[in-house]
């Protein structure tokens, strides 16, 4: 429901993308034990779909400190839910030059944002610096005075990553632990995520992109794409520096996978039909 609208032609897009958010064979696994992954993306998803809402709406009181509240605990339920941040000030930015917001107003509302972002995560930010000298807690696996050295010496390179490309994207998909699923599985689910890659593809070349991009849901998709690739950075970057990771670091991101596929696959279908009246 986060991108396309309520009638009936795309009613069937919002079931298909609920049921690949739910239904990800790794998000399943991932809600079958206690784990904190879980509670990063709910609250991610939240603050995606409340950021997305200020943009086309605005930026009323009660939504900047709701969005404020819901990326202060994505953060402290994991850190890596910190990284949709970006993401929100993208659209406060968008919606202040669309709307030629007076600067006492982005005080105003920036204020109002960092508010429950200072109180509830800038409270732990405190307490890990105070007592570990760590404010974000990134440096867990990097303890050299109590025997914890798991980081790499330097970090790797990007070009050391490469081979670890493909089994980092089929976790994301499906991987139970160290159990992965059938072969036909993966196939099944890396040719959904190509058809989906082909329909925004087509989209493209029939699109005039610098008049879409002056619409409002061209700047919801600006901010869903620039969360998607900061999540990316981030998952790159402890790739470099820790051995044992899995792509479950981006599920803070999962609802704009999620949409990315379920967008894709409908102007795929919407463009065949098309052709096939003409």
């Amino acid at each position: 429901s986060l991108s396309f609208s309520n009638s009936r032609s795309n009613s069937r897009w919002r079931l298909v993308s609920t049921a690949l958010f739910a239904f990800m064979p790794t998000y399943l696994f991932l809600c079958s034990y206690v784990t904190n992954d879980i509670a990063a993306t709910v609250f991610a998803t939240l603050a995606i779909w409340q950021t997305l809402r200020l943009l086309r709406l605005g930026a009323s009181p009660r939504r900047l400190i709701v969005v404020g509240l819901l990326v202060a605990l994505g953060a402290l339920s994991k850190i890596n839910a910190l990284l949709i941040a970006p993401g929100v000030g993208l659209a406060l930015l968008l919606l202040w030059r669309r709307q030629r917001t007076p600067l006492r107003r982005i005080i105003g509302d920036t204020l109002l944002l960092g508010l429950p972002i200072a109180a509830f995560f800038g409270a732990w930010m405190a307490y890990g610096t105070i007592n570990y000298g760590d404010p974000l807690g990134v440096n867990t696996h990097q303890l050299p005075d109590k025997g914890i050295t798991f980081f790499y010496q330097s970090p790797r390179t990007l070009l050391e990553l490469l081979p670890q490309a493909l089994p980092m994207f089929r976790s994301y998909w499906g991987l139970f632990n160290l159990v992965t699923l059938h072969s036909l599985t993966y196939a099944a689910l890396y040719a959904l995520a190509a058809l989906a890659l082909l329909g925004w593809l087509r989209w493209l070349l029939r699109r005039a992109p610098l008049r879409f991009w002056m619409n409002p849901g061209a700047q919801q998709a600006a901010v869903l794409g620039l969360v998607l690739l900061v999540e990316l950075a981030g998952l790159v970057r402890w790739m470099q520096q820790l051995d044992f990771t899995g792509a479950r670091l981006m599920y803070p991101a999962h609802v704009v996978v999620v949409l990315g596929l379920a967008a894709g696959l409908r102007y795929l279908t919407r463009q065949r039909g098309r052709r096939m009246v003409q």
